[in-house]
């Protein structure tokens, strides 16, 4: 039996690629960036207020963390709205794109390596080489 995170990280590596793709579909059927970002964040406020009101989480266990929520909150809408808008550029490849985006993991493993202090092993490290040739011979 796999680890639970394990098995939620399929769950979200399914949903991402669905959601991914349905962005796309929504702007190839005419609707603009700006309209299905809107409807997109519209939904994530409507799970984020499900999961406050069921699971009531702490929101304020520091204000550091709290700070560092925002940002991040703040990025990866910037993240998504420059996803989306990609999508619908002339000669776009959503493909691309979205392995492009994707490929952040590269990004939080570098940063919680200097910054949290978290290891890697020889095989992480192997597969991040392998994920960046990937992206080079993708674009």
């Amino acid at each position: 039996m796999f680890p639970n995170w394990i098995i939620l990280g399929f769950v979200s590596l399914v949903c991402g690629g669905l959601g991914n793709f349905l962005l796309k579909a929504a702007s190839y059927h005419g609707m603009s960036p700006t309209g299905v970002l809107s409807i997109v964040f519209m939904m994530n406020t409507l799970f984020a207020l499900g999961m406050l009101l069921t699971a009531r989480p702490n929101l304020f266990p520091n204000p550091m963390a709290f700070w560092l929520a925002i940002a991040a909150g703040v990025l990866l809408s910037i993240a998504i709205f420059c996803l989306n808008t990609s999508f619908v550029m002339p000669g776009a490849k959503a493909g691309v794109a979205t392995a492009l985006l994707n490929a952040n993991f590269i990004v939080v493993a570098l940063l919680s390596l200097f910054l949290l202090g978290e290891t890697l092993t020889i095989k992480q490290w192997v597969g991040m080489a392998a994920m960046l040739v990937g992206l080079i011979l993708l674009v």
